[in-house]
């Protein structure tokens, strides 16, 4: 019987970054989520815990912010579900997104 290797799959996550947004304070708090979700966070590691969530000065700024979260929460929940052990690859901060890069073992 041959034991069959695993495949590496990515899958990406893309968040919006409005204008004025508290790079810092919003890659803690998905730092923090991610964490509770048992996703390693070593790449994050520069980045504060942050708890307490984010906040934007817009309130049309802090409703994408919030529901792109609430999007990543429900994304990597499910991911988990179908997939088990979820990983952090990689991550890129653009001019108006962040990128997240995920992979699994399958």
């Amino acid at each position: 019987m041959t034991e069959q290797v695993k495949q590496k799959q990515t899958f990406t996550h893309v968040v919006q970054l409005p204008p004025n947004t508290d790079v810092q304070e919003m890659l803690g708090a998905y730092k923090n989520l991610f964490e509770i979700q048992q996703v390693d966070t070593s790449l994050l590691r520069q980045f504060p815990n942050n708890a307490q969530g984010f906040s934007h000065p817009i309130p049309e700024c802090n409703k994408i912010l919030t529901d792109d979260f609430l999007a990543t929460m429900q994304n990597i929940e499910a991911s988990k579900l179908e997939h088990g052990t979820i990983y952090l690859e990689n991550f890129t901060v653009n001019a108006n997104s962040v990128v997240f890069i995920f992979f699994y073992l399958e």
